[in-house]
C-alpha cells in the first residue's frame, strides 16, 4: 500500500522570542574596578559597605596575600601571609595567618597581629565567625581553634582536634 506525503505543512505558532527591554533611561549604579591577581575569597562588611578581597602576592615570601578594600579601592599591607577571610559586619575583617590572625579595621585600613598562646608555629588555613561573635580557626593538620573572645589581644583558645572528639585541651 503506498501512502502520499503530506505536502500541507500543520499549523503552528510562531517560535516564542525575549521581550525587548526598555531603553536605559540612565547608568546602571556602581562601577566596574580591575582587580588584579588572582582573588581566593571575598567578602561584605554591611557596616562600611566595603568589599573585601583576599588576593595572594605576585611571589607570597616577599609579597604576601593581602586584603584589597572598594570602595575606595586600596590594599591593606599585613604584617605576614594570610591564607583566609571572614568578616564581622561591624567594619572588621580577621584574616588566618600562621601563629594566629590579622584583624583589620575597615574604616582606618589597618591591619593588626594578634597571637594565640601556644601556636606560634600553627599554620592556620581557615577562619570564620560564629553567630555569638566567636572566632574559629582551621589548622592545616585539621585542628580546630574555637577562640574565647574576638577582642582581647591573647585570647584563652580553645582547642578540639576532628580525628579525636573527646579529648579537648586548654592553653592560656
Amino acid at each position: 500500500m503506498f501512502v502520499e506525503p503530506l505536502i500541507v505543512k500543520p499549523p503552528t505558532i510562531e517560535p516564542a522570542q525575549a521581550a525587548d527591554s526598555p531603553p536605559a533611561s540612565q547608568d546602571p549604579a556602581g562601577a566596574v574596578l580591575p582587580l588584579g591577581g588572582h582573588p581566593q575569597a571575598a567578602v561584605f562588611d554591611s557596616a562600611t559597605h566595603q568589599l573585601a578581597v583576599l588576593s595572594p602576592g605576585s611571589d607570597p615570601r616577599h609579597r604576601p596575600a593581602s586584603p584589597f578594600l572598594v570602595p575606595p579601592p586600596r590594599l591593606v599591607a599585613l604584617p605576614g601571609p594570610a591564607t583566609a577571610l571572614a568578616a564581622d559586619d561591624r567594619g572588621r575583617v580577621y584574616l588566618a595567618a600562621r601563629g594566629g590572625y590579622f584583624v583589620v579595621d575597615l574604616a582606618a585600613a589597618h591591619a593588626t597581629q594578634v597571637n594565640i598562646a601556644d601556636a606560634q608555629q600553627v599554620q592556620f588555613t581557615a577562619i570564620a565567625r560564629r553567630a555569638d561573635g566567636k572566632l574559629v580557626l582551621g589548622s592545616a593538620d585539621g585542628s580546630v581553634y574555637t577562640l574565647a573572645s574576638a577582642s582581647r589581644r591573647r585570647p584563652r583558645t580553645r582547642l578540639s582536634d576532628h580525628r579525636q572528639p573527646n579529648q579537648d585541651l586548654y592553653s592560656r
